[in-house]
């Protein structure tokens, strides 16, 4: 299970006030936000911190922008794209910082086909979007889960388990193995020889 909500995805450039902004927005909405800006200390491994993130997150904000072609977004977007279509679910919540509908589709076309809220419309609002769908992402996926997983209880109740079913089977060998037993003792056992109604010669015969 991951531990975190959300990884936000960010050129180092968008870091203030967009990508920091938006994930102060996220945590007091209930989420709980991977943000490397949060995680890294002197002497940390930049590429540590973003993988354990990548790895640890259930979903992924990125911060598109012209900055966003640079090689570290580029390693983290390729990740995350990667991993939704491995996984077959919507992983990905693209926002547009600062770039237009015709820049996205000639340097981001793999996520042109994604509607993102654009920062234009303020923080408040890209938050405000993003955590409202977030939050319905992760109700479907554990409304899902609780049916896959109801399933497979009425699977395990229809079925016994192997170590029953080895028990049962011993049991039903064993009660027919006395039965033709018993009557195998039956047709061997000596008969009494018949009784005749005669007797014994006496003198006078």
């Amino acid at each position: 299970m991951k531990k975190y909500d959300v990884f936000i995805s960010y050129a180092i450039e968008d870091k203030f006030p967009t990508a920091a902004g938006i994930a102060e927005r996220l945590k007091k909405s209930g989420l709980n936000v991977y943000f490397v800006g949060d995680k890294l200390s002197s002497g940390d491994l930049i590429s540590d911190t973003v993988n354990n993130g990548l790895d640890q997150s259930h979903f992924c904000v990125l911060i598109v922008s012209h900055n966003y072609r640079r090689k570290w977004p580029a390693i983290e977007r390729n990740y995350i794209l990667h991993r939704q279509k491995k996984e077959g679910k919507k992983l990905v919540f693209p926002v547009w910082n600062n770039i237009s509908y015709d820049d996205v589709a000639l340097h981001f076309p793999e996520l042109i086909d994604h509607y993102a809220p654009s920062t234009d419309t303020g923080l408040d609002a890209v938050a405000d979007h993003l955590q409202k769908a977030i939050h319905k992402r992760k109700s479907e996926e554990g409304e899902k889960n609780k049916v896959t997983e109801g399933g497979r209880e009425i699977e395990q109740r229809k079925m016994p388990n192997s170590s029953t079913g080895k028990i049962l089977l011993f049991m039903v060998v064993a009660l027919l193995l006395l039965v033709f037993g018993y009557f195998a003792l039956i047709e061997e056992a000596p008969r009494d020889p018949a009784i005749r109604n005669t007797h014994p010669l006496s003198p006078n015969n």
